[in-house]
């Protein structure tokens, strides 16, 4: 195995949170290019589903593997991910495969605090306070990374919706640009990717559960066109709508670490 990359976590969840992106590596899908594009009817149907299962989930438990992969490289670790909305509370752990602490992460509305255990250091920052350079999920809306962590996408809240091809409708705003693309699988409509054409990113769902009706990818990639970097998430333990203490969304800080504010560390 090879060694996993502390820096680069740093700055994904430095750039990224609130929430982490946990994805898993598989080839893509084939799909047959379909011969037609979605009507009226069917768009409506397609996005109404997406939005529905939105409403199932208010809170989630997972555990899994995080992989990265940038050129031939591969670094891959432990993972556990809580989280909550309405608020958003999330808390991400990240081990290594043995075992010893890596990350800690919570994300509070629009703060984070991250524990860095091979630094020493505790960094404490906004949602959009994003580095210069690496992987940067901080791009993504809540919503957006929610859809991510809790493994469905969730649909555009605004915009035009269109279809242009089969299997695929676009939400576009008044000028007629891309806010998001969304492709599905032609055998059951499940979402298959979901892009953000402004922000370089995009998103494969596959291996889909179904839990009492939620529907959920056991496999995430989330792709960075602009860093040519992958994030992988196979997550395959998963509770959902159980009670999640407060207290989990708080962290205990050693003694000893450094305290960093992002603001600082940008300038």
């Amino acid at each position: 195995m090879k060694h996993f990359k502390f820096n680069f976590l740093i700055n994904i969840f430095i750039a990224a949170l609130p929430v982490s992106l946990l994805l898993q590596s598989c080839a893509p899908v084939s799909v047959r290019p379909p011969s037609r594009t979605i009507d009226k009817a069917e768009i409506v149907h397609m996005v109404s589903s997406l939005r529905e299962q939105e409403t199932r989930v208010n809170s989630f438990f997972s555990t899994g593997k995080i992989i990265f992969h940038e050129n031939d490289s591969e670094s891959e670790a432990n993972i556990l991910v809580v989280g909550s909305k309405n608020p958003l509370r999330v808390r991400i752990e990240i081990t290594h495969p043995w075992g010893r602490p890596l990350f800690q992460c919570v994300v509070r509305d629009y703060e984070f605090f991250l524990l860095s255990f091979t630094e020493k250091k505790l960094y404490v920052g906004l949602q959009g306070s994003v580095p210069p350079g690496g992987f940067s999920p901080g791009r993504l809306e809540q919503e957006q990374l929610w859809g991510i962590i809790r493994g469905y996408p969730a649909p555009c809240e605004e915009g035009r919706v269109a279809s242009l091809k089969g299997n695929q409708i676009i939400f576009m705003d008044h000028e007629e640009e891309s806010l998001e693309v969304i492709d599905f699988y032609p055998q059951n409509n499940l979402p298959r990717l979901i892009s953000f054409p402004e922000k370089g990113i995009s998103v494969e769902f596959s291996e889909f559960g179904d839990l009492e009706g939620i529907r959920y990818a056991g496999n995430v990639r989330v792709i960075d066109s602009l860093s040519g970097t992958v994030l992988e998430l196979r997550l395959r333990d998963r509770t959902f709508n159980e009670p999640i203490p407060e207290d989990l969304f708080n962290l205990k800080i050693p003694a000893g670490f450094q305290k960093v504010m992002l603001k600082e560390t940008i300038n």
